[in-house]
């Protein structure tokens, strides 16, 4: 009688508690459902409950579903994961914390601190995502070059005992917080000061955590062999796995794609696990001061710099390098940023600049420093270059973005659907999916993501493969991308149609070993 009684009571309780209150099922109905894992796709209902995925299956009732979404004529694919991105720096800000950019190309998920460039430690960023929400589900790596400046400010020169086991506490810190492996920015300062033997040491760190080393090598063009040699080199003597960031031939190394290619072969095939990451532009985007200042100038800071350039002598040492990086048809290609403060200089070549001053191009990049230190756009890449890098199984696709002045944090994932996919037939779209969901969980150990499978997180898109549309440009680099039916996090519709339904359902993700696929 009592089990009669309790048995009564729980449905009287189910009956009237509000819906809200209860756990909302989702159904997507009758899509084409590719699962991450470079099968070839099925048509499937997939039920959702709460934040997780309850089924996936052939006619799953519409009865048992709150809410039917239809997804009849269209793909259902995991959420995209970007394994390589710096817009943490614009999720801590409460206007772009819902990151619409990245979740209007269907990205799900991003992991950070990459380039060698991290919260320092981790945890008081992470803090202040959690307090105020945040879009999309995010991981991070802990970056050499900000533990080297927090421990050394931009000294160029070893560290003291003392520093470097400072430097490992924070290592060791952060891998313990769940952070993913190291990252290094070798032509970034204070990272480019560190010696091959500082970052092996520090990387060795990570070992026991099984943490990746991903790294923007030292050189992307002429020297990229010997880069690569280096990197190799601190992965083998520090017993980790290697990403080489951002994979790509610049300047005078256009052309040698099948080369680098060659490379990494040899290095996978001595035992070493190499995988790069690439985004889908012949253009790179960073600091002007990066690149084309000698490093010592560019540790400086602009208030500094613009102290330096006042003594002759120091200027004469710095328009000799900075020629050397403008010369020839670089000074057409690189362009200053559009969303720079100052009107006259921003969209404009370094080249226009100098012949508008009617001066040499140095004195043109040295005077947009002494104006406003921006970032700037390097056309420096071939599109052959790009499309052979994308073919390869262990290239996974990354934006390497921020909210800027580079299309790529607002257009990579749609840009590889609409173009390499849909249009030029590079690679087929259960490669590209492949190589944006399953490769990445796999890569670096994202438990439960990056696969639509029963209990997994529900981290789901709904696109028309025939609408998917990057507008983001070079001219207009923030312009959304649309062709989405359905963009999903942690269960929550956070993309309807298109239209940001401002949901703020995003995670900290954590390293997950088991999850690992080697």
């Amino acid at each position: 009688m009592k089990r009669i009684l309790l048995a009564a009571l729980v449905l009287l309780l189910a009956a009237v508690i509000p819906s809200q209150a209860r756990e909302k099922t989702i159904l997507i109905k009758g899509g084409l459902v590719y699962d991450g894992s470079g099968a070839e796709p099925r048509q499937a209902d997939i039920l959702v409950k709460g934040e997780k995925i309850v089924a996936i299956e052939a006619n799953i009732p519409e009865s048992k579903a709150d809410n039917v979404i239809n997804a009849q004529g269209e793909i259902v694919a995991p959420g995209f994961i970007d394994p390589h991105s710096h817009i943490n720096r614009n999720m801590k800000k409460p206007e772009t914390k819902e990151n619409e950019g990245y979740l209007a190309m269907g990205v799900t998920t991003v992991l950070c601190g990459m380039c060698g460039g991290s919260p320092v430690p981790i945890s008081k960023e992470v803090e202040t995502l959690e307090s105020q929400g945040f879009g999309t589900n995010i991981g991070y790596f802990i970056g050499l070059g900000s533990v080297r400046k927090k421990v050394m400010g931009n000294a160029d020169r070893k560290p003291t005992p003392a520093e470097l086991e400072e430097m490992k506490n924070y290592v060791r810190e952060a891998m313990r917080e769940g952070a993913f492996g190291v990252t290094t920015g070798l032509i970034y300062t204070p990272g480019c000061f560190a010696e091959t033997e500082e970052i092996i040491e520090l990387t060795k760190v990570i070992a026991p955590y099984k943490g990746i080393y991903s790294t923007h090598m030292r050189n992307e063009g002429t020297g990229i062999l010997k880069a690569m040699d280096e990197a190799f080199t601190i992965c083998r003597e520090a017993g980790v796995d290697l990403n080489i960031s951002h994979l790509k031939c610049g300047g005078k190394s256009k052309g040698n794609a099948a080369g680098v290619v060659a490379k990494i072969h040899e290095a996978q095939a001595s035992g070493l696990h190499v995988t790069a990451d690439q985004y889908p532009y012949t253009a790179s985007s960073t600091s002007l001061s990066a690149t084309v200042l000698p490093k010592w100038a560019a540790a400086a800071g602009s208030k500094r710099f613009r102290r330096m350039i006042k003594n002759a002598d120091t200027l004469n040492m710095i328009r000799k390098v900075v020629a050397k990086n403008v010369r020839g048809e670089a000074a057409s290609n690189i362009i200053i940023s559009p969303l720079c403060k100052n009107e006259e200089i921003k969209g404009r070549s370094i080249a226009e600049l100098a012949e508008a001053w009617d001066v040499t191009p140095e004195d043109a990049a040295i005077e947009c420093l002494r104006r406003s230190w921006p970032s700037a756009v390097k056309h420096s890449f071939w599109e052959e270059d790009v499309r052979y890098f994308m073919k390869q199984p262990f290239v996974m696709t990354c934006t390497d973005g921020s909210i800027g002045g580079h299309p790529r944090a607002f257009g990579t994932f749609t840009r590889k659907i609409k173009t390499y996919v849909r249009e030029e037939k590079v690679i087929s779209m259960g490669d590209m999916i492949r190589r944006s969901t399953g490769l990445v969980a796999d890569t670096y150990g994202i438990g439960k993501r990056g696969y639509l499978r029963k209990g997994y997180w529900a981290d789901i898109i709904v696109f028309d493969p025939e609408m998917v549309t990057d507008h983001a440009t070079y001219e207009e680099p923030q312009r959304l991308s649309t062709g989405f039916t359905m963009v999903m996090v942690n269960g929550k519709i956070a993309i309807s149609n298109d239209i940001p339904n401002h949901t703020l359902s995003g995670k900290v993700i954590k390293m997950e070993n088991k999850a690992k696929v080697r």
